[in-house]
């Protein structure tokens, strides 16, 4: 779709210049846009690169740290495997 084509030009470019908060947030918009296209699979794997960026940049008590957590805990629940 065309939201998730602009999340990933957003990603390339923010990933390049070494912005973990704003990546981490991108992932997580792409894993919800992903969600929504009934894509699971592609939004583990963007939710959990975010968390992982979440974690070492902010630590595991963060508030986006935690939606984080959430958000790939809804992408297992989606692919039957929580």
């Amino acid at each position: 779709t065309e939201a998730r084509q602009f999340f990933i030009q957003s990603l390339s470019i923010f990933e390049k210049y070494d912005n973990a908060a704003v990546t981490a947030r991108i992932l997580t918009n792409l894993g919800a846009v992903e969600m929504g296209l009934s894509d699971p699979r592609k939004a583990q794997s963007s939710l959990s690169h975010a968390l992982d960026i979440c974690e070492s940049q902010l630590g595991s008590r963060h508030p986006d740290t935690l939606r984080t957590v959430l958000n790939v805990a809804s992408s297992y629940y989606q692919m039957g495997e929580l």
